[in-house]
């Protein structure tokens, strides 16, 4: 992939795509230096709790990448990795087991014009995971998850596909203020800090 320089978009096994998803992400690619040419990051997910499909033609800026606000279904481009491989060693040795919080750190304190994040109001990608370490004594069934995620989206036909995104304004749920925040730890064997960095080769 070394003459790609498009995007790369993360999807995790336990997200939900909506049938617009990909319309929505080149809407945005096309929107970007519109909308907000500065933007480094593009995000078809969020965490909103009652997602409203009035709003499917707005795209929301938020000011910078945060971790536990951008990181569901996020794209990023050869431009923009460039960015973070010139500060592999800060990235690669940051003592935090969480990818993107190392991510959020060298965003915040060494990539000149940080990682601006243009975010969708309305998901396109819905985080249905139940398992796994962060939801330990729950109960597991990613299928409950998933049915008012359908019926959401079966009543939302007519307000899939938007053709003319705009700019939103930042919720409490895309932007919040930043604080340097403290590593959870988790990442401190040299092995591990090593191989990282021989990714960014």
């Amino acid at each position: 992939m070394k003459n790609f320089t498009g995007y790369v978009t993360l999807i995790e096994e336990d997200h939900y795509v909506t049938p617009d998803m990909l319309h929505v992400f080149h809407e945005m690619v096309a929107a970007k230096s519109r909308l907000c040419a500065q933007c480094r990051v593009l995000t078809l997910g969020n965490y909103e709790k009652k997602p409203s499909y009035s709003f499917s033609n707005e795209v929301v800026i938020a000011a910078d990448f945060i971790s536990s606000k951008h990181n569901m279904a996020m794209s990023i481009n050869k431009e923009t990795y460039e960015h973070i491989k010139r500060h592999n060693q800060e990235f690669c040795n940051y003592d935090d087991y969480n990818w993107d919080w190392s991510l959020q750190y060298i965003g915040k304190e060494n990539i000149v014009g940080r990682l601006p994040t243009m975010i969708v109001k309305t998901p396109r990608v819905y985080h249905i995971g139940d398992c796994g370490v962060h939801h330990k004594g729950k109960k597991c069934n990613p299928e409950e998850k998933v049915k008012p995620i359908t019926d959401l989206i079966q009543a939302n036909q007519g307000k899939l596909y938007p053709t003319n995104l705009k700019v939103g304004r930042p919720t409490s749920t895309t932007s919040i203020a930043y604080k340097k925040f403290k590593a959870n730890g988790g990442w401190g064997d040299k092995r591990d800090h090593d191989l990282c960095a021989s990714f960014m080769l």
